[in-house]
Order: structure tokens, then sequence, then C-alpha cells
């Protein structure tokens, strides 16, 4: 989980713990789950974190793909700078620009 760090990471995996929790996993099911997931699975995870903390990613296509990362009240934290040949490329630095934006709060 290369792409959370700092207080971002930490409050992931806390919330990642007690929502698998819920599905009946014990801790140690947990981890090894976590270092389980495939990235694709791993980035709906952390978006779905950051929705629940009030950090909203869209991802948006016309030719490339780009994203806005939006606040609670869906005021515009952070615009695309550049396009991505691929969603997954674009979702990958809209994630790390969350977490700089998280960790910075």
């Amino acid at each position: 989980m290369d792409l959370l760090t700092g207080k971002a990471k930490e409050d992931f995996e806390k919330w990642i713990e007690k929502e698998m929790f819920h599905f009946g996993f014990n801790l140690d099911q947990q981890r090894n789950s976590i270092n389980d997931l495939s990235d694709l699975f791993l980035n709906a995870l952390i978006i779905e974190w950051l929705d629940s903390v009030g950090i909203n990613i869209i991802l948006t296509c016309e030719f490339d793909y780009g994203y806005e990362i939006l606040d609670k009240r869906y005021e515009v934290m952070e615009e695309l700078k550049k396009w991505y040949d691929t969603r997954h490329e674009a979702t990958t630095h809209a994630i790390k620009k969350a977490n700089e934006i998280y960790n910075n709060q």
C-alpha cells in the first residue's frame, strides 16, 4: 500500500480493520487479506475511505483520463494538472494527491 503515507495510511488501516470486522474477519485474516488485494480493489477501498472522510475523487474521461478532488461541500480542492492515458493511472495520481491533502489538514 504505497499510495497512502503518514496519518492517511494509519487512519485508512483503522477504517479497513473496522469494516472487515463487520464481515467476520479476525485481525490476522484482515492483514493477510489487505496484503493480497489487487491494486484495482485496493484503490476502490481507498476511494471509499476518502469519501467517508470528506475527500471525494471524481474521475473524468473525454479522450484521456483526469480527476478532480472535492471537499465535503463538493468544492474543488484540487483540479487536474495533467491528463493520463488510463483510468488506473489517473486514479493512482488522484489518490496520491488526496493523501497529501489529508495529511496536511
